[in-house]
């Protein structure tokens, strides 16, 4: 594969250790610019490696650094011939993503930190308890996974309640052929089925009190909602982000044109970079709110 690194970006493949002593895998990218860095968390099964262009196009845009990592269990942070038990959704949002930023902190001291999280990533934000560490965030296709909020609502039901839980039993995880991406930890299926079933998604859940976190959340959020997704219609995407009830957050919504489709995964797609993908930049960059963008 062509090298990333151009004549003003740098990138660096590194190796951290989160708190709970599980290795993670991330690419670092900097450049000379004075814009904010940008911690970049992905969705659900969607390796790191995925953000890589639009990461490159940021800091040739600007910012000073962009950080993309895996979760545990996920692309470069599976354990290779080894177990990726224990790991769930909760491993992700309160280790994984909090020891993310705090490794990305210590590669650029005194630097502004501002996020992107595509789908479970504006999740984590809510959920970790360092949201307002960021000086604004941006969710990409951030949504509550119950059934009957999105546009496919029986299609999903039966993968929720039927093929998650009987492939994480059968094969102790979701294997990449039965995956949206890359395979899944047998506890990330387990949750993710047991979640779609619950009218309030995850805050619904009884052993999660962390949700109580997401009414904390004060920092300036964009949300990026996408027309064409259809895990993630308005149905289900403004229910979500209504639990960020404290913060300054606003909500804009991408529709497929010129540049083709766009769908649940397909907003870092290159072919969408002179079209959306400044929707993100100029918020991230400079705190713009894009046109037509509406308080939740």
């Amino acid at each position: 594969m062509r090298s990333l690194e151009t004549a003003s970006v740098h990138k660096e493949d590194v190796t951290f250790t989160t708190k709970g002593g599980a290795p993670l895998a991330g690419t670092l990218y900097t450049g000379n610019g004075t814009g904010p860095c940008v911690m970049i968390s992905c969705a659900t099964a969607v390796p790191h490696t995925y953000y890589r262009h639009f990461a490159v196009w940021l800091v040739e845009q600007g910012v000073r650094a962009a950080f993309t990592y895996d979760y545990s269990g996920i692309g470069g942070s599976r354990i290779a011939g080894g177990t990726q038990k224990g790991i769930g959704y909760r491993e992700w949002a309160f280790d994984d993503f909090v020891s993310a930023f705090y490794y990305f902190q210590s590669r650029v001291p005194s630097e502004p930190i501002v996020g992107l999280g595509h789908s479970f990533g504006g999740h984590a934000l809510g959920l970790s308890g360092i949201a307002n560490e960021f000086a604004r965030f941006c969710t990409v296709g951030t949504l509550s996974g119950y059934w009957r909020g999105t546009n496919s609502p029986i299609s999903i039901l039966f993968q929720a309640k039927i093929l998650l839980p009987v492939f994480a039993h059968l094969f102790d995880g979701i294997p990449r052929r039965f995956s949206p991406g890359e395979p899944l930890p047998r506890q990330v299926a387990l949750d993710w089925s047991r979640w779609m079933g619950m009218p309030d998604y995850f805050f619904s859940d009884p052993h999660l009190p962390e949700t109580e976190r997401f009414s904390g959340v004060t920092i300036p959020i964009l949300s990026i909602g996408l027309e064409d997704d259809d895990w993630g219609p308005r149905t289900a995407v403004e229910p979500f982000m209504a639990h960020y009830s404290n913060a300054d957050a606003r909500q804009i919504w991408l529709e497929p044109g010129a540049s083709g489709p766009i769908g649940h995964l397909g907003l870092f797609r290159r072919a969408h970079r002179e079209t959306h993908w400044r929707v993100a930049r100029d918020f991230l960059l400079k705190e713009t709110w894009p046109e037509g963008a509406y308080p939740l």
